[in-house]
This record gives C-alpha cells, sequence and structure tokens, in this order.
C-alpha cells in the first residue's frame, strides 16, 4: 500500500513540477514588475534542470519577497497549495506562515478550487493584509508578453495627482480598468491606482491612455 502511494506521488510530480517551473518563472518576472527585488537574476536563462536541482525534485514552491518602500523594507510571502478543493485552515496556516516571515502581503497559487469556508477565511485575511490567489493556470504563461496586451505602467500617486491637475479632470472621468482584469491582477493594482497604457499605432507611432481601477 505504501509503495502504491509513493508510486503515485511520485507520477503526480512529474506532472506538476513542469507546470510549478513555468509558474516560478512568470512569478519572478511578476514580482520584478512590481518592484521587487529578485534573488536570482538570472531566472529567466534558468533551465528546467537546474531548477530541478534547486528544488531537490519537489513539488513546492514558497519563498519571500522584498522590495524598498521609502526607508522600509516590504515583504511578500508566497505559497503554493496543493489540493483539489483547499478548506478554512489551508488558507489559516498559509497567514500564520505570512506573519511568520513577517510579511506585508501574501500570494497564494493554487490548482484547485477554494471551498465556501477558505473563501470567507480569505476575505477576513484581506480585511487586515493583502492576500492575491492565482490559480496555476494563470501563471503558465506571462500574460505581458503576448503580442497583443500593451505595456501597463503603474503611476505613483505624485504621477497620478499631475495627470489630473494637467487634465484639470476628476478620478470619475477617467476610463476604467477593473481589478479582476488579467493585467492588473498581475501588477497587483488596487482601486483607485491609475496605470499608463502604451499602444503600438500605425499612424502615431505610439497611442498612450490612461485607465484608473476600480
Amino acid at each position: 500500500m505504501e509503495a502504491q502511494i509513493e508510486y503515485e506521488m511520485e507520477q503526480n510530480n512529474k506532472y506538476l513540477l513542469p507546470k510549478l517551473f513555468r509558474v516560478w518563472k512568470t512569478l519572478n518576472r511578476m514580482m520584478e514588475d512590481r518592484g521587487y527585488i529578485i534573488e536570482n537574476e538570472n531566472y529567466s536563462q534558468m533551465t528546467y534542470d537546474d531548477w530541478l536541482l534547486k528544488t531537490n525534485n519537489k513539488a513546492t514552491l514558497n519563498g519571500i519577497y522584498y522590495k524598498k518602500d521609502g526607508e522600509n523594507i516590504v515583504r511578500l510571502y508566497y505559497e503554493y497549495l496543493e489540493g483539489n478543493k483547499l478548506i478554512a485552515s489551508d488558507i489559516g496556516n498559509f497567514f500564520g506562515k505570512m506573519k511568520e516571515a513577517k510579511a506585508d502581503s501574501g500570494i497564494i497559487v493554487i490548482s484547485g478550487i477554494l471551498s465556501s469556508q477558505a473563501k470567507q477565511k480569505l476575505a477576513d485575511i484581506n480585511s487586515e493584509l493583502q492576500v492575491e490567489c492565482f490559480n496555476i493556470s494563470e501563471l503558465m504563461v506571462n500574460i505581458t508578453e503576448h503580442t497583443y496586451v500593451p505595456k501597463h505602467i503603474l503611476l505613483t500617486h505624485e504621477q497620478k495627482k499631475d495627470l489630473l491637475k494637467r487634465y484639470k479632470i476628476k478620478e470619475n472621468q477617467l476610463p476604467k480598468i477593473l481589478t479582476k482584469d488579467p493585467v492588473a491582477k498581475y501588477l497587483g493594482l488596487k482601486k483607485g491606482d491609475v496605470v499608463k497604457i502604451i499602444r503600438d499605432s500605425e499612424t502615431a507611432g505610439k497611442y498612450v491612455t490612461y485607465r484608473i481601477t476600480v
């Protein structure tokens, strides 16, 4: 019986590991785009075999990203949570690891679904700290590298103020982008954030628009 369980776990890892490798690469790029420091700067050149050595062939994915916010250090804890249906205790355990890591925010990567209790637990945590949840399928490919996805740049608070002042408009007069938009989710945009969107134009070369997150 134990041999059968070990065999099934080994087969599952063989199926899951290539996916986690691709997720790891996308996650690194995503956090780099958000301004976090990536410890392995050559992650984009790392091969699957190199990554297997780094992870000891284990189907796990977790760690901490850092970035500077003025004189403060901001920490984000991330982890892949395995399971077809996650329950409230899974989210609670993740939150415990977040606090242990002294993280200000977190990212959960899942391959299954969240139970209603898990969703409520996640909502409760988000009233205190920001925790984002991505399905593994959302991070298999970096959507920002797609040909038809224009460049999105998050404006700072000061840049947002200058934009509104320059065009003499109010926030509600800007075009909208939803927080659930794939690129907004990739960048971790919050309500009220403004992004500069740069598109290629055959006539103007570059076409710039701005959207506010709602």
